[in-house]
């Protein structure tokens, strides 16, 4: 029988992570002030940035990146226009060749954009896999790109 599939919440405390209230009170700051909720979350300080992004690149089965350290090649980053790549929050890294598809990794603060992802497959003609980095991290590697 296949598992039903659970919200970032239910997760959290079902990983022992997160407290019953401490979800109640992100989703009501939520619903005050916007926003997604793994973010509420950091905001209320409930959860650390690095713990949410391990968490997620964990349930997610993703490779996390730490942006500060890569080094990227002007023919990867010609591959999204940085005007796209402000507008869905993503970064180029590397694209290689396997059996004949084209692949280009991509670091994104929301690997679960699919919009954004279907676009960056059109535009670059590659198959895109995501990686996870955080969104402050993701705009700091675009501005020093």
């Amino acid at each position: 029988m296949a598992r039903k599939t659970l919200k970032l919440g239910e997760m959290l405390i079902e990983a022992g992570i997160l407290h019953d209230y401490q979800l109640n009170s992100a989703l009501s700051y939520q619903r005050h002030w916007g926003g997604r909720l793994g973010g509420c979350l950091i905001k209320l300080g409930y959860l650390t940035e690095n713990t949410l992004l391990d968490f997620l690149a964990d349930q997610l089965k993703l490779t996390r990146v730490d942006l500060a350290e890569c080094s990227i090649s002007d023919e990867v980053l010609e591959m999204i226009p940085a005007e796209k790549a402000r507008e869905y929050n993503v970064i180029p890294l590397d694209r290689k060749e396997m059996y004949g598809t084209v692949y280009l990794l991509v670091a994104m603060a929301d690997p679960t954009n699919l919009l954004a992802i279907d676009a960056i497959q059109f535009m670059s003609g590659c198959q895109v896999r995501p990686a996870l980095a955080s969104e402050s991290a993701v705009r700091e590697a675009i501005d020093r790109c």
